[in-house]
């Protein structure tokens, strides 16, 4: 009788420790499975800020890249105007010069 008294305690030790373990897991993997959670959220909070971040200067960017295209085209159409008026003086004033040397010579 003491023997089998002895294997019960020790089979219900056993089924016990057993449940303990399985609850220990359990619990460990609920707490971990929440700080996970946590933590992904955070991430993702900071994932989302450095792509707003990163959209903001590419967006400003753009902008100064097509506000430098305004200007340089500007620049450049003025240069270009200022080129044709010199090229119709010094014309004007070739045509001018010639027209009186023709008449000179032709005199």
């Amino acid at each position: 009788m003491h023997r089998g008294r002895l294997a019960r305690k020790l089979y219900r030790n056993k089924r016990r420790d057993r449940a303990i373990g399985i609850i220990r897991r359990y619990a460990t993997r609920n707490l971990l499975a929440k700080r996970f959670k946590v933590a992904r959220a955070a991430i993702v909070t900071l994932q989302t800020a450095m792509r707003a971040k990163t959209a903001r200067r590419l967006c400003l960017m753009m902008k100064q890249r097509t506000s430098a295209v305004v200007i340089q085209s500007w620049w450049r159409a003025k240069l270009a105007v200022k080129k044709y008026k010199r090229l119709v003086y010094l014309m004007v004033k070739y045509v001018a010069l010639f027209s009186r040397m023709h008449t000179f010579f032709s005199d």
